[in-house]
Protein backbone atom coordinates (compact mmCIF):
# COMPACT_ATOMS: atom_id res chain seq x y z
CA UNK A 1 0.00 0.00 0.00
CA UNK A 2 1.29 3.45 -0.90
CA UNK A 3 0.09 6.23 1.51
CA UNK A 4 -1.08 9.71 0.11
CA UNK A 5 0.96 11.49 2.83
CA UNK A 6 3.92 10.37 5.16
CA UNK A 7 2.52 9.87 8.68
CA UNK A 8 5.45 8.10 10.24
CA UNK A 9 6.34 10.95 13.04
CA UNK A 10 9.94 8.97 14.00
CA UNK A 11 10.96 8.05 10.35
CA UNK A 12 14.22 10.59 9.58
CA UNK A 13 13.51 12.55 12.66
CA UNK A 14 16.04 13.47 15.21
CA UNK A 15 15.17 15.37 18.48
CA UNK A 16 16.48 18.59 19.16
CA UNK A 17 16.77 20.67 22.30
CA UNK A 18 18.30 24.00 22.94
CA UNK A 19 20.31 25.82 25.79
CA UNK A 20 22.09 28.19 26.77
CA UNK A 21 25.67 27.67 25.74
CA UNK A 22 26.72 23.93 24.12
CA UNK A 23 28.19 22.72 27.23
CA UNK A 24 24.99 22.73 29.06
CA UNK A 25 23.92 20.43 26.48
CA UNK A 26 26.75 18.52 26.68
CA UNK A 27 26.30 18.02 30.51
CA UNK A 28 22.78 17.20 29.92
CA UNK A 29 23.19 14.32 27.57
CA UNK A 30 26.02 12.82 29.85
CA UNK A 31 24.14 13.30 32.55
CA UNK A 32 20.84 11.65 31.43
CA UNK A 33 22.87 9.00 30.12
CA UNK A 34 24.46 8.25 33.41
CA UNK A 35 21.12 8.86 35.27
CA UNK A 36 19.73 5.60 32.94
CA UNK A 37 22.89 3.53 33.14
CA UNK A 38 23.98 3.62 30.16
CA UNK A 39 27.48 5.95 31.31
CA UNK A 40 30.68 4.33 32.99
CA UNK A 41 33.62 5.95 31.10
CA UNK A 42 33.86 8.94 28.48
CA UNK A 43 36.81 8.94 26.17
CA UNK A 44 38.21 12.59 25.62
CA UNK A 45 40.96 13.82 23.11
CA UNK A 46 43.94 15.14 24.47
CA UNK A 47 43.56 18.14 23.67
CA UNK A 48 41.12 20.33 26.25
CA UNK A 49 41.76 23.84 26.69
CA UNK A 50 41.00 25.85 29.79
CA UNK A 51 40.89 29.56 29.77
CA UNK A 52 40.81 31.62 33.20
CA UNK A 53 37.50 33.49 32.58
CA UNK A 54 35.34 30.56 31.02
CA UNK A 55 36.91 27.61 32.32
CA UNK A 56 36.78 24.53 30.19
CA UNK A 57 33.69 23.83 28.07
CA UNK A 58 34.33 20.48 27.45
CA UNK A 59 35.67 19.00 30.37
CA UNK A 60 33.42 21.04 33.06
CA UNK A 61 30.51 19.08 31.97
CA UNK A 62 32.35 15.98 32.51
CA UNK A 63 33.52 16.71 36.10
CA UNK A 64 29.92 17.71 36.74
CA UNK A 65 28.79 14.47 35.95
CA UNK A 66 28.60 12.42 39.21
CA UNK A 67 30.38 9.51 39.44
CA UNK A 68 32.01 9.22 35.79
CA UNK A 69 35.37 8.50 35.07
CA UNK A 70 37.05 9.34 32.03
CA UNK A 71 40.45 8.29 29.77
CA UNK A 72 42.35 10.33 27.16
CA UNK A 73 43.07 9.47 23.84
CA UNK A 74 45.93 11.03 21.88
CA UNK A 75 45.71 13.60 19.05
CA UNK A 76 49.08 14.08 16.84
CA UNK A 77 50.55 17.65 16.06
CA UNK A 78 47.55 18.41 13.48
CA UNK A 79 44.82 17.14 15.53
CA UNK A 80 44.15 14.02 14.06
CA UNK A 81 42.93 11.36 16.12
CA UNK A 82 45.24 8.31 17.18
CA UNK A 83 43.44 5.48 16.59
CA UNK A 84 46.01 3.10 17.99
CA UNK A 85 45.99 5.18 21.40
CA UNK A 86 41.65 4.65 21.22
CA UNK A 87 41.91 1.46 20.15
CA UNK A 88 44.28 1.65 23.26
CA UNK A 89 41.96 3.15 25.74
CA UNK A 90 38.93 0.75 24.53
CA UNK A 91 40.57 -1.98 25.40
CA UNK A 92 41.57 -0.38 28.87
CA UNK A 93 37.48 0.04 29.67
CA UNK A 94 36.55 -3.05 27.78
CA UNK A 95 33.10 -4.60 29.13
CA UNK A 96 32.32 -0.96 30.60
CA UNK A 97 29.34 1.39 29.00
CA UNK A 98 30.87 4.70 27.68
CA UNK A 99 30.50 7.43 25.01
CA UNK A 100 33.90 8.50 23.07
CA UNK A 101 33.73 12.37 22.63
CA UNK A 102 35.08 13.74 18.70
CA UNK A 103 35.57 16.72 18.60
CA UNK A 104 35.71 18.18 15.21
CA UNK A 105 38.48 21.19 15.59
CA UNK A 106 38.12 24.47 13.95
CA UNK A 107 35.06 22.65 12.08
CA UNK A 108 36.55 20.45 10.04
CA UNK A 109 35.73 16.47 10.53
CA UNK A 110 38.53 14.41 11.34
CA UNK A 111 40.06 12.14 8.78
CA UNK A 112 39.51 8.98 10.78
CA UNK A 113 35.60 9.84 11.89
CA UNK A 114 34.08 6.91 9.55
CA UNK A 115 36.68 4.31 11.04
CA UNK A 116 36.11 5.72 14.57
CA UNK A 117 32.70 5.19 14.90
CA UNK A 118 32.65 1.72 13.56
CA UNK A 119 35.36 0.77 15.91
CA UNK A 120 33.59 2.61 18.92
CA UNK A 121 30.26 0.56 18.10
CA UNK A 122 32.24 -2.66 17.65
CA UNK A 123 33.16 -1.84 21.21
CA UNK A 124 29.33 -1.19 22.54
CA UNK A 125 30.00 2.32 22.89
CA UNK A 126 28.36 5.51 21.18
CA UNK A 127 29.90 8.67 19.67
CA UNK A 128 29.75 12.26 20.91
CA UNK A 129 30.37 15.18 18.21
CA UNK A 130 31.68 18.09 19.87
CA UNK A 131 30.42 20.37 16.75
CA UNK A 132 31.13 23.91 18.26
CA UNK A 133 32.91 24.87 15.89
CA UNK A 134 30.77 23.84 12.71
CA UNK A 135 27.21 25.47 11.61
CA UNK A 136 24.66 22.84 11.15
CA UNK A 137 23.59 23.75 7.68
CA UNK A 138 21.82 21.53 5.20
CA UNK A 139 25.02 19.50 4.86
CA UNK A 140 26.14 18.73 7.97
CA UNK A 141 23.12 19.38 10.59
CA UNK A 142 22.67 15.59 11.32
CA UNK A 143 26.33 14.85 11.84
CA UNK A 144 29.39 13.07 10.35
CA UNK A 145 29.59 9.70 12.13
CA UNK A 146 28.05 9.89 15.35
CA UNK A 147 25.20 9.15 17.61
CA UNK A 148 24.54 12.37 19.26
CA UNK A 149 26.26 16.48 18.12
CA UNK A 150 26.01 19.64 19.89
CA UNK A 151 26.53 22.84 18.28
CA UNK A 152 27.10 26.80 19.69
CA UNK A 153 25.29 28.72 17.66
CA UNK A 154 26.72 31.94 19.31
CA UNK A 155 29.96 31.47 17.77
CA UNK A 156 29.02 31.26 13.82
CA UNK A 157 25.62 34.00 14.50
CA UNK A 158 25.96 37.35 15.99
CA UNK A 159 23.98 36.19 19.06
CA UNK A 160 25.00 36.17 22.77
CA UNK A 161 24.48 32.90 23.59
CA UNK A 162 23.10 29.97 21.83
CA UNK A 163 23.66 25.54 22.13
CA UNK A 164 21.55 23.05 20.11
CA UNK A 165 21.63 19.35 21.16
CA UNK A 166 20.93 16.87 18.66
CA UNK A 167 20.20 13.20 19.39
CA UNK A 168 20.46 10.94 16.38
CA UNK A 169 20.86 7.00 17.60
CA UNK A 170 17.74 5.01 18.37
CA UNK A 171 18.90 4.64 22.01
CA UNK A 172 18.72 8.01 23.12
CA UNK A 173 15.03 8.25 22.31
CA UNK A 174 13.35 8.77 25.74
CA UNK A 175 16.39 10.47 27.80
CA UNK A 176 15.07 12.53 30.10
CA UNK A 177 16.88 16.08 28.72
CA UNK A 178 16.47 19.27 30.45
CA UNK A 179 16.93 21.43 27.21
CA UNK A 180 14.05 23.62 25.55
CA UNK A 181 12.52 22.80 22.46
CA UNK A 182 12.87 26.65 21.10
CA UNK A 183 16.21 28.46 21.30
CA UNK A 184 16.59 30.53 24.53
CA UNK A 185 17.59 33.71 22.60
CA UNK A 186 15.18 35.92 21.27
CA UNK A 187 16.14 35.49 18.02
CA UNK A 188 14.63 32.60 15.13
CA UNK A 189 18.16 30.90 14.23
CA UNK A 190 16.66 29.62 10.95
CA UNK A 191 15.97 33.25 10.29
CA UNK A 192 19.78 33.17 9.04
CA UNK A 193 21.44 32.13 5.41
CA UNK A 194 23.83 29.41 6.42
CA UNK A 195 24.50 28.59 3.04
CA UNK A 196 25.88 32.21 2.65
CA UNK A 197 27.37 32.19 6.06
CA UNK A 198 29.37 29.04 4.73
CA UNK A 199 30.20 30.30 1.28
CA UNK A 200 31.96 33.51 2.94
CA UNK A 201 33.51 31.61 5.63
CA UNK A 202 35.03 29.57 2.76
CA UNK A 203 35.94 32.26 0.66
CA UNK A 204 37.90 34.08 3.49
CA UNK A 205 39.65 30.96 4.27
CA UNK A 206 40.72 30.33 0.61
CA UNK A 207 42.01 33.94 0.47
CA UNK A 208 43.99 33.98 4.00
CA UNK A 209 45.62 30.00 3.32
CA UNK A 210 46.69 31.93 -0.55
CA UNK A 211 48.02 34.62 1.31
CA UNK A 212 49.44 33.24 3.94
CA UNK A 213 52.01 31.08 1.12
CA UNK A 214 54.82 33.56 1.48
CA UNK A 215 55.06 33.73 5.18
CA UNK A 216 55.75 29.83 5.67
CA UNK A 217 58.61 31.05 7.93
CA UNK A 218 56.66 32.31 10.58
CA UNK A 219 53.68 29.64 10.61
CA UNK A 220 52.83 26.38 9.40
CA UNK A 221 49.05 26.20 7.98
CA UNK A 222 46.84 23.49 10.34
CA UNK A 223 44.05 23.07 7.62
CA UNK A 224 43.33 23.15 3.91
CA UNK A 225 39.94 23.28 2.14
CA UNK A 226 41.78 22.03 -0.89
CA UNK A 227 39.80 18.90 -2.22
CA UNK A 228 36.81 19.85 0.62
CA UNK A 229 33.91 20.76 -0.56
CA UNK A 230 32.06 20.39 2.26
CA UNK A 231 34.01 22.03 5.46
CA UNK A 232 32.34 25.44 6.82
CA UNK A 233 35.74 26.31 8.65
CA UNK A 234 35.23 28.55 12.10
CA UNK A 235 38.55 29.62 11.61
CA UNK A 236 41.81 29.43 10.43
CA UNK A 237 44.78 27.99 12.32
CA UNK A 238 48.43 28.11 12.34
CA UNK A 239 50.82 26.15 14.37
CA UNK A 240 53.68 29.43 14.84
CA UNK A 241 57.30 28.60 14.69
CA UNK A 242 58.35 30.82 17.17
CA UNK A 243 57.67 30.61 21.21
CA UNK A 244 56.16 33.83 21.99
CA UNK A 245 51.99 33.00 20.91
CA UNK A 246 50.70 35.22 23.99
CA UNK A 247 52.91 38.43 22.67
CA UNK A 248 51.73 38.09 19.37
CA UNK A 249 48.35 37.58 20.00
CA UNK A 250 48.14 40.55 21.99
CA UNK A 251 50.00 42.70 19.21
CA UNK A 252 48.07 42.29 16.55
CA UNK A 253 44.76 42.66 19.01
CA UNK A 254 45.80 45.88 19.97
CA UNK A 255 46.17 46.65 16.60
CA UNK A 256 42.70 45.96 15.59
CA UNK A 257 43.05 42.40 13.76
CA UNK A 258 41.10 39.59 16.16
CA UNK A 259 42.65 36.84 16.77
CA UNK A 260 41.90 33.88 19.30
CA UNK A 261 44.04 31.07 20.81
CA UNK A 262 42.96 27.76 21.27
CA UNK A 263 43.67 27.27 23.50
CA UNK A 264 44.92 29.79 26.53
CA UNK A 265 45.91 26.55 28.05
CA UNK A 266 45.74 22.68 28.57
CA UNK A 267 43.81 21.32 31.51
CA UNK A 268 45.68 19.96 34.03
CA UNK A 269 44.35 16.66 34.32
CA UNK A 270 46.26 16.11 31.06
CA UNK A 271 49.69 15.40 31.87
CA UNK A 272 52.06 16.75 29.69
CA UNK A 273 54.55 14.04 30.36
CA UNK A 274 52.10 11.59 28.52
CA UNK A 275 51.11 14.63 25.77
CA UNK A 276 53.80 16.69 25.10
CA UNK A 277 52.30 17.37 21.78
CA UNK A 278 49.62 18.68 23.70
CA UNK A 279 51.50 21.39 25.50
CA UNK A 280 53.36 22.28 22.78
CA UNK A 281 50.16 22.96 20.43
CA UNK A 282 48.89 25.24 23.09
CA UNK A 283 51.60 27.34 23.28
CA UNK A 284 52.27 28.21 19.55
CA UNK A 285 48.66 27.40 17.71
CA UNK A 286 47.06 31.35 16.61
CA UNK A 287 43.49 31.16 15.16
CA UNK A 288 42.43 33.97 12.62
CA UNK A 289 39.51 35.11 11.90
CA UNK A 290 37.24 34.10 8.53
CA UNK A 291 33.85 35.12 10.16
CA UNK A 292 31.01 36.46 7.60
CA UNK A 293 31.87 40.00 8.60
CA UNK A 294 35.31 39.72 7.63
CA UNK A 295 36.60 41.85 4.68
CA UNK A 296 39.12 39.51 2.98
CA UNK A 297 41.23 42.28 1.49
CA UNK A 298 42.47 43.42 5.24
CA UNK A 299 44.51 39.93 5.00
CA UNK A 300 47.53 41.22 3.58
CA UNK A 301 48.11 44.21 5.34
CA UNK A 302 47.52 41.56 8.71
CA UNK A 303 50.35 39.28 7.27
CA UNK A 304 52.64 42.32 6.66
CA UNK A 305 52.00 43.49 10.05
CA UNK A 306 53.03 40.16 12.15
CA UNK A 307 56.30 39.75 9.25
CA UNK A 308 57.01 43.43 10.32
CA UNK A 309 56.69 42.26 14.09
CA UNK A 310 59.05 39.55 13.91
CA UNK A 311 61.69 41.40 11.22
CA UNK A 312 62.16 43.60 14.47
CA UNK A 313 59.58 45.34 16.27
CA UNK A 314 58.41 42.77 18.73
CA UNK A 315 59.79 41.08 21.61
CA UNK A 316 59.91 37.52 19.64
CA UNK A 317 63.14 35.15 19.09
CA UNK A 318 64.72 35.88 15.09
Amino acid sequence: MITKHASNIEHCHHPVRYYERARNGMYDFLRALRQKNKLDYILLPSYIGYSPKDGSGVYDPVAQVQGLKYEFYHVDLMLQIDMASVRTALESIKGQSFVLLRMDYYGFTDSNAEALYQLVHEYGGYVLEDNAHSIPDSRDIFGFWSDAVFYAMHKFLPLPKGGMLMLRHHDFRGLELTGGLAPEVNSNLWEYDFSEIARIRRRNFESLEECCKQYAHHFTSMRTLQSDETTTPYSFPVILKHDDRFSLYNFLNEHGYGVTCLYYSIIEQIPTSVYPESEYLSNHILNFSIHQDVDAREYPAMLALIDEYYNGSGNCDK
